[in-house]
């Protein structure tokens, strides 16, 4: 048997940074985990725009080397590269010049996904007052949410914008880097009354790479209750839902 040599990306073991689903997007956060990816200290990203070698470490996605936001010997996390498309991806890590095995992932055009806080809290903001709209008490301000205020909300894996971005670079503020197809935040379903709302604003938060920002109000007809649930859809493919609290 022939002994594998150069950094392991684990079988399986490239997902989405924020919910750890196994399809990404083009410009979404990735996370690459496995053994030997990098013989250096633990490393971020120094500054904008993103490098594509990082201690000794490059992520070479379909041959092509992506952006890396940080680097360790078992976690690299990575920009998947806009020009990326459909259908399985290679993924392969290089540590100081020395090529790892290949493993595979799906790419789709859009593949929202809300990073949550710790405690499992949604990064979603009150406008307002800076808060989290949940019930429960978290590290942060929060309290549940009125009918009527202005949300923003967070997430990865939107795909490209218009006027596109570029790879691993900060989104600008002018123009804003935005999403052209409908964006629908869903709320409620199953035991709640669904409810679809179209956000006054989707897209890059500027000076970022790779985080979306959605801007949307609570309607009238919002459901009320410490336990609505909250989607994203984005030409339909939607994001697993998340909890908060409506008031």
């Amino acid at each position: 048997m022939t002994q594998q040599t150069g950094p392991q990306l684990g079988v399986g073991g490239v997902v989405d940074g924020a919910s750890y689903q196994s399809t990404l997007a083009p410009g979404d956060i990735g996370a690459a985990f496995g053994l030997g990816i990098s013989s250096a200290a633990a490393a971020n990203a120094p500054s904008l725009p993103l490098p594509t070698t990082l201690g000794g470490t490059q992520i070479l996605v379909n041959g092509t080397p992506a952006p890396l936001y940080y680097t360790s010997s078992g976690q690299v996390d990575f920009q998947v590269p806009y020009e990326s498309v459909n259908g399985l991806t290679t993924i392969q890590a290089v540590n100081n010049g020395q090529a790892g095995n290949i493993v595979s992932m799906t790419v789709a055009s859009r593949a929202p996904q809300i990073p949550l806080l710790a405690g499992n809290a949604p990064v979603i903001v009150n406008f307002a007052d800076g808060s989290i709209p949940v019930a429960t008490q978290t590290s942060l301000p929060s309290h549940p949410a009125n009918v009527g205020d202005t949300l923003i909300m967070y997430a990865f894996g939107l795909g490209q914008t218009n006027p596109v971005a570029a790879d691993g670079a900060a989104a600008t503020e002018i123009p804003l880097l935005e999403i052209n197809p409908p964006v629908y935040v869903m709320l409620g379903g199953f035991f709640t009354p669904s409810v679809q709302i179209i956000p006054t604003f989707v897209g890059l938060v500027p000076e970022l790479a790779g985080l979306y920002q959605i801007n949307f109000a609570l309607p009238q007809n919002a459901p009320i209750s410490n336990d609505v649930s909250l989607s994203l859809n984005v030409e339909g493919a939607v994001s697993k839902s998340v909890t908060i609290a409506i008031q």
